[in-house]
């Protein structure tokens, strides 16, 4: 491989890698609204702490179950 081509093999490595973190950039973004709209829907039903820990510190994850379980019980 010559200097030519190493050189435009990283700018595609570049390139690829501002995509992979604007790409994460946006995937953060939409679990952060999601855990948002999960904290909301959990306090307006009187759910204020799971487990003891208030629900800002719950992942995406435990807010769903939470959210689950609270829906099977109504």
């Amino acid at each position: 491989m010559n200097t030519r081509q190493l050189e435009k093999l990283n700018k595609q490595n570049s390139t690829i890698e501002k995509e992979g973190v604007k790409t994460m950039g946006i995937l953060n973004k939409a679990i952060e609204a999601k855990r948002q709209k999960l904290i909301d829907l959990l306090i307006s039903s009187g759910v204020y702490k799971v487990n003891n820990k208030q629900l800002y510190k719950l992942t995406l994850s435990e807010l769903q179950d939470e959210f689950r379980r609270l829906d099977n019980n109504e």
